[in-house]
C-alpha cells in the first residue's frame, strides 16, 4: 500500500538484482512512550539490578511534590532505590492515616475489585507474587484490596512532583529488600541479607541471621526510630488474607497488617533515572 507502511512483517527490497531485508526503526517522543507504552515493559524493570547502592538515604535537594502542602507533609525526600531505568524516592517522614486502610480503600472504590484490578505498578513492584499467580480476579482477599489501595497511584497524586511518573503510599516488600541487600554492602552496621518466600497468599516475615534489621544506617530508609507508628508496605503477607506487609519501627522487623487497623505510610516516588541523573544526581546529601 502506498498509504500504509507494516513494520510487523519483513520489509524487501532488490538492489542490482539481489534481494535484502531489512528492519525498520522508528522513532517515538520519549514522553508519548512513556504515557502510552512505558507499562507494558517486562514488570521487572520496576526492580530490577540496583545500581548506586552507595548513595541510599541521601537527601535528594530540589525535588518537590506538585501539591505545595503535600511537600510539607513529607518533609525531605531520600533516595531509595535506584536501577537503570527508574530511581524511587522516599518520604522522610512517616505520615499516620488518620483510618483503617481498609475503610480507605472502600470509600476509593476497592472493596469490588480483586487481584486483577492492582495496578501494572502494584504488580510490578511485586514480581513473585505475580509469579505465584496472586494477581488474579478470583483473589479477592482484604490484602490484595489494600494493597491495590496502596499502589493505585491516583490516591497519592499529591506526592508526585514535575519528573515523577507516578506516586503509590509505599514500596513494596520486594524493593525494600532488594534495596536493604544492595545498601548493605556498604553498610556499617553489619546488617545481614534479608531472604523473602511467597505463597498464594502473600510474602512471609523476611528476616536475616540475626533476626532483626538495625537502624543506624541509611538515615533511617528503612527504620527511622524505635518508636511507633508503623508503616505500610505495599505487599500482601502470608499471615492472612486480610493482611498486609508493613515495618515495625519499635524492633525492626516485618509486620503482618490487617487492613482493619491503622497505621502510616511512607510515600514512594518514580522518576526515570535518566532524568534523576540529569536533574539531581549532583545535589545528593548526604545528612
Amino acid at each position: 500500500s502506498q498509504q500504509y507502511v507494516y513494520f510487523n512483517c519483513d520489509v524487501r527490497q532488490t538492489v542490482d538484482g539481489q534481494s535484502w531485508m531489512v528492519r525498520p526503526i522508528v522513532c517515538i517522543k520519549t514522553t508519548v512512550f512513556k504515557e502510552k507504552y512505558e507499562k507494558t515493559l517486562e514488570s521487572n524493570y520496576y526492580i530490577g539490578e540496583a545500581i548506586n547502592a552507595e548513595k541510599y538515604g541521601e537527601e535528594v535537594i530540589g525535588y518537590e511534590c506538585t501539591d505545595e502542602a503535600a511537600q510539607t507533609e513529607v518533609g525531605a525526600w531520600r533516595l531509595f532505590y535506584q536501577n537503570k531505568v527508574y530511581t524511587y524516592l522516599i518520604s522522610d517522614n512517616k505520615i499516620a492515616l488518620n483510618t483503617s486502610l481498609e475503610s480507605l480503600y472502600t470509600t476509593a472504590g476497592w472493596d469490588s475489585k480483586t487481584g486483577a484490578d492492582v495496578t501494572d505498578i502494584g504488580q510490578g513492584l511485586n514480581p513473585k507474587f505475580k509469579e505465584a499467580g496472586g494477581f488474579t480476579s478470583s483473589n479477592k482477599n482484604k490484602g490484595i484490596k489494600g494493597v491495590g489501595y496502596l499502589t493505585d497511584p491516583e490516591r497519592w497524586e499529591k506526592y508526585k512532583g514535575p519528573d515523577a511518573i507516578f506516586a503509590i503510599g509505599g514500596p513494596s516488600i520486594e524493593l525494600f529488600v532488594e534495596s536493604f541487600n544492595a545498601a548493605g554492602k556498604t553498610a556499617k552496621d553489619e546488617r545481614k541479607t534479608l531472604s523473602l518466600t511467597v505463597n498464594s497468599l502473600g510474602y512471609n516475615n523476611a528476616g536475616t541471621t540475626t533476626d532483626y534489621f538495625l537502624t543506624s544506617q541509611n538515615h533511617g530508609i528503612y527504620r527511622k526510630t524505635t518508636s511507633n507508628p508503623h508503616w505500610w508496605l505495599a505487599s500482601p503477607s502470608n499471615g492472612s488474607s486480610t493482611n498486609v506487609r508493613g515495618v515495625d519501627e519499635s524492633y525492626g522487623y516485618f509486620l503482618s497488617n490487617r487492613v482493619s487497623g491503622s497505621s502510616a505510610v511512607r510515600p514512594l516516588v518514580c522518576i526515570p533515572t535518566s532524568v534523576f541523573q540529569q536533574n539531581y544526581e549532583t545535589s545528593l546529601v548526604d545528612g
